[in-house]
């Protein structure tokens, strides 16, 4: 049996009064959770317009299935699945979803997955030292396909099983996208620490 959360009583009227399609309470939670939801759905869109889109999607999504939340997961948590979720379906919908992932068998041309790629090494550490918005960025401008793996792995908490079931690729798909993420990211992260070295010797 999961954790069950307790919620308080402002929570709880609210949550009643969702679950009666009371509008008030549907832009009351739209914008207690808007901001945070957004910036889950630029993460994957990376498109504002579109981020703004699968918003719209998800809290469309959010109020018809309110009556199904249960305690199990905090609401916030139980929020952000839905819009992640939400986001996949529109990249699954798209034209060239196909076209972005390379599939396993493609693996003798682009190489295998790093079996010790969940380590967390030097760079990774390094990484988690740069200001957020800095590393978005560079995440941002990933492939689309590896952005959509790293993003479900690093930062929302998915396994390589879970993420083949939700974007429908092989487990050896998601493994070489995380990896090829990882490399990128290595890449460039150390590029601006060694910038950032030079620009602090050179002030010295």
């Amino acid at each position: 049996m999961g954790n069950i959360f307790f919620i308080n009583n402002n929570e709880e009227t609210l949550l009643e009064r969702l679950r009666e399609n009371d509008n008030l309470a549907q832009r009351q939670l739209f914008e207690r959770y808007q901001k945070k939801l957004f910036m889950i759905c630029y993460r994957y869109m990376r498109d504002e317009d579109e981020a703004l889109d699968a918003l719209n999607r998800s809290f469309l999504k959010i109020f018809l299935k309110i009556h199904q939340y249960k305690a199990e997961a905090k609401l916030e948590t139980w929020l952000q699945r839905i819009t992640i979720n939400t986001c996949l379906d529109v990249i699954k919908s798209q034209k060239t979803y196909k076209k972005n992932f390379i599939q396993t068998n493609e693996f003798n041309l682009y190489g295998e997955p790093d079996e010790n790629q969940n380590n967390i090494d030097e760079w990774w550490e390094a990484a988690t030292a740069i200001p957020s918005e800095v590393l978005y960025q560079l995440i941002e401008k990933l492939p689309p396909a590896t952005s959509n793996v790293f993003n479900l792995f690093a930062i929302d908490g998915f396994t390589h099983p879970q993420i083949a079931s939700q974007l429908k690729i092989s487990i050896g798909t998601s493994k070489w996208h995380l990896n090829n993420a990882r490399s990128i990211l290595k890449e460039k992260v150390i590029q601006l620490i060694t910038n950032h070295e030079a620009r602090e010797a050179k002030n010295y």
